[in-house]
């Protein structure tokens, strides 16, 4: 009798420790299917989502918030990284195209869940990203793009989309594109301007 509670004792620690296991997987499913169903889903005519987050900007780093941009348009550029020929290509269009959306009276930023250090790197090895003359912001929790609907869980990083914001906060026009297209620059400021007489 003695001998079958030792063979009991002596087995119990691997079952404590199925135990723990098990509990850590359930916490972790629990996360992730948190993590999914908090990421909002969007639609015309809603209040863009506020932020404030630290941002790479003309060779420093800056605190930039929605609420800076009260009053103005605004287009939101959410991108998945850094040091990527498509994200170096797409941000210098709109470099190229910023005295065009200045007119139009809008302002523009630029998100991605990379670090600003990582944007700082960028802009400094990239002869492209050093004359780019708007924020570089860094989601670096993904919490920005969870609310605005573009975090991808399974990489951590923000969804290709643009998010057209009105003077009074709401978001008027927005686009997901997948990784095989390119965004038309000319056909966003199209939009834009025809939001803005409408």
């Amino acid at each position: 009798m003695r001998q079958k509670n030792r063979v009991e004792e002596e087995d119990r620690p691997d079952k404590e420790n199925e135990a723990e296991n098990g509990h850590e997987e359930n916490q972790e499913k629990h996360l992730e299917h948190h993590l999914k169903e908090h990421a909002r889903c969007l639609r015309l005519n809603d209040k863009a989502p506020d932020f404030c987050a630290s941002a790479f900007y003309q060779e420093r780093e800056i605190k930039v918030c929605l609420d800076d941009f009260k009053g103005r348009w605004l287009l939101l550029f959410f991108y998945s990284c850094n040091f990527t020929c498509l994200e170096a290509t797409e941000l210098a269009e709109i470099s190229e195209a910023y005295s065009c959306i200045r007119k139009l009276g809008a302002g523009v930023v630029a998100i991605s869940t990379d670090s600003v250090y990582s944007h700082q790197a960028f802009a400094e090895t990239s002869p492209r990203a050093c004359k780019f003359p708007f924020p570089l912001v860094s989601d670096r929790n993904g919490k920005i793009s969870r609310a605005y609907g573009v975090w991808k869980y399974e990489t951590a990083t923000a969804d290709r989309a643009v998010f057209i914001i009105d003077p009074q906060g709401t978001i008027k026009y927005y686009s997901v594109y997948p990784e095989e297209v390119d965004r038309n620059i000319e056909e966003i400021i199209r939009v834009l301007h025809c939001l803005q007489y409408d």
